[in-house]
């Protein structure tokens, strides 16, 4: 399971959320139709049915993601 969450700049407020699953690749498409310039969003890995990925690496479990049409 994969979440994407955004944040106001100051990176307190939760001002998104939307979570989606990979297929057997590990890929996965969550579509944002808002758009998010003036927030920080990343993609947070959440859960994995997989015993020896089901806690992610400190500083691995998440990517800054840039959700804005400019």
């Amino acid at each position: 399971t994969v979440r994407v969450e955004c944040k106001d700049k100051s990176g307190v407020s939760l001002r998104y959320m939307k979570e989606g699953t990979t297929d057997s690749t590990g890929t996965y498409r969550i579509v944002v139709a808002e758009d998010h310039e003036d927030q920080i969003c990343d993609a947070i890995l959440v859960s994995s049915p997989q015993k020896s990925c089901s806690e992610a690496t400190p500083g691995r479990d998440r990517a800054r993601v840039i959700l804005t049409g400019y």
